[in-house]
């Protein structure tokens, strides 16, 4: 019920069946259900985006999970972990928390998985970290070293459900950053060609028309679809990278 609650945004009726349950579970010593439904309330604080609460519950939830051995749901709350540092605008904290996933992923061997939080590193210090006069100083270098590991292993796996041309938009970004119009071109071109083959593109384009749709109105001054935006933006927020930017983009 808590998960139907929170799947509707009734986040406090949501909190409330998920308490009931870890009340339940920890009488019971169910230890892995209890870790689950701590992940849980750290979901439900994101969806508010209460970051200390979230963070707190998170670090519950993985206290347990590494208690019990289980490395692959510690890596899942670990990089959840990282999301919600991102969130709080803590982005050294959150390299560290998708490094600390990245370590799991690895003992599992699961490179799926591995490609995907190097993409989000690679879309981290892209973004988050800024000097002592609040100017960006992203981390060019680190940021292609973590792409290509992305694209390394995604070409590898030749896999389309892996996203690829997700790290190659991102090579393309850092191109054009350094003023390599060239690379950038290349790279741009891939990521199309590589998004127009994915056989779930349209459903995948469709599925956010009605949001880029109240962004652009939002942006050419539409005041409701600004306020539209602002209150339909938390939940995309909670996913970290480029939603997170264009959430804080309308606070």
């Amino acid at each position: 019920i808590g998960t139907l609650e929170l799947a509707q945004k009734r986040p406090t009726e949501a909190k409330k069946r998920y308490l009931d349950s870890l009340l339940i579970y920890h009488n019971l010593g169910e230890d892995r259900a209890e870790a689950i439904i701590w992940h849980q309330l750290g979901r439900v604080a994101q969806e508010t985006r209460d970051w200390d609460e979230a963070e707190r519950c998170y670090r519950q939830s993985l206290a347990i999970k590494e208690r019990l051995g289980d490395k692959a749901l510690a890596a899942t709350t670990c990089n959840q972990l990282a999301i919600v540092a991102e969130g709080a605008s803590r982005p050294a904290q959150a390299e560290r928390w998708y490094r600390r996933a990245l370590d799991y992923l690895v003992e599992l061997a699961d490179p799926g998985a591995q490609a995907k939080v190097y993409n989000n590193l690679a879309n981290l210090l892209l973004a988050a970290y800024t000097g002592p006069d609040g100017a960006a100083r992203p981390d060019l270098a680190a940021a292609e070293a973590y792409a290509r590991r992305a694209v390394g292993i995604m070409e590898a796996l030749n896999d389309s459900s892996q996203q690829i041309w997700v790290p190659y938009g991102r090579l393309a970004e850092i191109a054009e950053r350094r003023g390599d119009t060239a690379a950038a071109r290349a790279w741009r071109r891939r990521e199309q060609e590589t998004f127009a083959a994915f056989p779930g593109a349209l459903t995948y384009i469709q599925r956010f028309q009605p949001l880029i749709a109240s962004v652009a109105a939002a942006g050419a001054g539409n005041f409701d679809a600004r306020t539209q935006v602002r209150d339909s933006l938390p939940q995309w927020k909670t996913q970290g990278g480029e939603w997170a930017q264009l959430a804080l983009a309308f606070e």
